[in-house]
């Protein structure tokens, strides 16, 4: 009984574990990317530290950020636009080609919606961001 009893406590503890490491897929690491950045934006945080000190990102995403600080921006190359979602985005489901994926990303909450595209690339085993429909990035960049 006492054996059972460990058994059935590991299991409780070790199952969400597990399901964690499936949560890591493209869809769920721009979604977290993203609602880290809206939460930045709401609070009228530091967007490009945001950006620059994300673990979610390609190294040549955050050189193409860099470059884009340095000229400046028209708009926010992260969500490809002007105006901030109150509710943030919320990310489609990802299609995957080999060691790519393309998510699609859209507004929550407005009546217009507003749409774009991420792309992220399988670097080591982990699902990063590596750019937008208005930050292109090189894409064999790490």
């Amino acid at each position: 009984m006492r054996v059972l009893l460990q058994i059935v406590v590991a299991t409780v503890f070790l199952l969400p574990a597990l399901h964690a490491a499936d949560d890591s897929g493209p869809r769920e690491i721009a979604q977290t990317f993203y609602d880290g950045y809206m939460k930045v934006v709401a609070a009228n945080g530091d967007r490009d530290a945001y950006v620059l000190d994300s673990n979610l990102l390609t190294k040549g995403f955050k050189a193409a950020y860099e470059q884009m600080m340095k000229i400046g921006f028209e708009s926010d190359p992260v969500i490809c636009g002007q105006m901030y979602p109150d509710d943030g985005f919320a990310a489609g489901s990802p299609q995957i080609d080999g060691d790519r994926a393309t998510v699609p990303m859209t507004s929550r909450g407005d009546p217009i919606k507003h749409s774009f595209d991420v792309r992220l690339k399988n670097v080591d085993g982990s699902w990063l961001i590596s750019d937008t429909n208005d930050l292109k990035a090189d894409v064999e960049d790490s």
